[in-house]
């Protein structure tokens, strides 16, 4: 159980990690190879932007677990103490909705026969491979934002 917990607390961070790793070692390596060699790697920019399109998706479910995102608070304010809580809550509520629509939006665009069948140029890797960071990461975030839900309603004093 142990295991679980600590993947419950560091997934996003060990994911990111390995994600940028990977990313500034290619573009290291590509630059290099560019001006040292005259040749650049050529898979190295079409593999960049896959690695980076996960990262992104990565670090929007790491700052949902950290209750971190922007927010816009001229109408919380604007509300009594008591609303304030109801309204939090409806606004998550609402996060989780968009964010479990893009993971079914995604996974339906993914098996879309259209798609499946689709290559990138260089790496000739799969499509759907491209396209599945979009569903993980929203539904990671959905995931997470229900996590927060559930720590402000046992403990209230650490609501927002």
């Amino acid at each position: 159980m142990t295991m679980m917990r600590w993947l419950d607390q560091h997934m996003e961070e060990l994911l990111s990690v390995i994600l940028l790793s990977v990313i500034v070692i290619l573009v290291c390596v590509n630059v290099t190879a560019r001006y040292a060699f005259e040749s650049s790697l050529p898979w190295g920019e079409e593999l960049i932007r896959w690695v980076f399109v996960w990262f992104i998706w990565v670090a929007v479910s790491y700052v949902f677990r950290q209750d971190k995102h922007i927010t816009i608070t001229i109408l919380a304010d604007l509300l009594p103490q008591s609303w304030q809580r109801v309204h939090q809550f409806l606004a998550r509520l609402l996060v989780v909705v968009f964010l479990l629509t893009i993971s079914l939006y995604g996974v339906d665009l993914m098996l879309n026969p259209m798609v499946r069948s689709q290559v990138s140029v260089v790496l000739q890797m799969p499509i759907p491979v491209y396209y599945a960071s979009a569903p993980f990461g929203a539904a990671l975030g959905a995931l997470r934002v229900i996590q927060n839900c559930w720590r402000s309603c046992q403990s209230p004093e650490n609501a927002i």
